[in-house]
């Protein structure tokens, strides 16, 4: 039989950013909540990430749940101390068609939401950038988050406030007023699984019914020669393949089209290339593509090894 562990009036497994962010709210409506996670800190996704809280390129329930989690965001941010900014993100045009693409997305938004940029504004925002950019747009409700600082932060704040941490504890399974765990029985009525893509491993039938597949995406952390400072998240043509605000307007098509020409391996398998810049701050993973015909070495920063 197992040993009682704890009680609470919610049960979150899993102490990456989509666990915590359940914590943050059950604890500020006045739960008392309990957070289990098998490792001994976030080590997953949540802090592999670049820290762009891509908010504008959601649509219907998602663009719903990402405008009600902004604020959310800047609450976590002042009350945990980790850094944030309001800098938004700057979507460039190199084409015509991705300027089309622009324009439809910000007439289809609220007015300021979505605002279009010269070419001559877009190379001002990036210090720099190609001859080719014909303009752009900046996403004014996007944030930026320092992940590793942000998860770490968030997760000491909570538990300063009476959150209850187990960590290295493993999910076992549910049990009708809680949940088996590698310490013992939780009693917590109801329970957030929030285990990432852990989720084949907890409950394997269900991941094989939806389908749930594994993915990865490679970050690096680089110098910066020259002082460079480019305050927004920057998305370029992959992008506007690959979110579903973007890839909603008419135009997505025939840039869909244009890439599979121009290079179809990008179109095969969706890669992600765009350039995510570094804060004003701090360097903090936002990654790289330099445009520079013959860059030589790019000395990096950090990095995240065995990781596909």
């Amino acid at each position: 039989m197992d040993t009682f562990l704890a009680e609470a009036d919610l049960l979150v497994v899993g102490a990456g950013i989509i666990g915590l962010a359940h914590a943050f709210e059950a604890h500020q409506r006045g739960l008392r909540v309990v957070v289990i996670d098998r490792d001994h800190r976030a080590v997953g996704a949540s802090i592999r990430n670049f820290g762009h809280c891509c908010i504008t390129a959601q649509t219907g329930e998602l663009l719903e749940l990402a405008q009600s989690g902004r604020p959310r965001w800047l609450a976590a941010s002042e009350n945990a101390g980790f850094f944030s900014t309001e800098s938004g993100a700057l979507a460039v045009a190199r084409s015509q068609t991705e300027m089309d693409l622009l324009e439809q997305l910000a007439q289809s938004r609220p007015l300021g939401q979505i605002q279009l940029r010269t070419a001559q504004e877009v190379r001002a925002a990036l210090n720099g950038g190609q001859a080719e950019i014909l303009g752009g747009a900046w996403l004014r409700d996007d944030l930026g988050v320092d992940p590793r600082e942000a998860v770490s932060s968030l997760a000491a704040w909570l538990a300063e406030q009476g959150v209850k941490f187990f960590w290295n504890t493993a999910f076992s399974s549910l049990h009708d007023s809680g949940a088996h765990t590698s310490r013992g029985l939780i009693k917590a009525e109801p329970t957030v699984i929030c285990v990432g893509h852990d989720l084949d491993y907890v409950f394997p039938q269900l991941a094989a019914e939806r389908g749930v597949l594994r993915c990865a995406l490679q970050m690096t952390r680089v110098e910066v020669a020259g002082g460079i400072r480019i305050d927004p998240a920057v998305l370029t043509t992959t992008s506007m393949l690959r979110y579903p605000a973007f890839v909603a307007m008419p135009a997505a098509a025939t840039l869909r089209a244009e890439l599979a020409e121009a290079d179809p391996r990008l179109h095969g398998d969706r890669r992600q290339r765009d350039v995510y810049p570094a804060s004003r701050r701090h360097f903090f993973g936002w990654r790289f593509t330099l445009s520079e015909p013959n860059p030589g070495t790019i000395p990096g920063r950090s990095g995240w090894p065995n990781v596909a």
